[in-house]
């Protein structure tokens, strides 16, 4: 359940970086074919994310 935990703590806060970049994209400048590798790149930066957290977390914070 920890993992569900540092997924959502993730997802805030790279979620309002990717909104931005589809708003330019909408509007300013078109990513082109390059939106989906955007999409799929933002769901492994979450996951990644999430997981540099959760072993932070285990590893560090018992510490001090």
């Amino acid at each position: 359940m920890i993992l569900l935990e540092k997924l959502k703590e993730a997802a805030i806060s790279v979620i309002p970086v990717m909104a931005v970049v589809w708003l330019l994209h909408i509007s300013v400048a078109p990513l082109g074919e390059n939106l989906g590798r955007f999409l799929v790149g933002g769901g492994l930066l979450v996951c990644g994310l999430a997981i540099f957290l959760l072993g932070a977390e285990l590893g560090i914070v018992p510490i001090g």
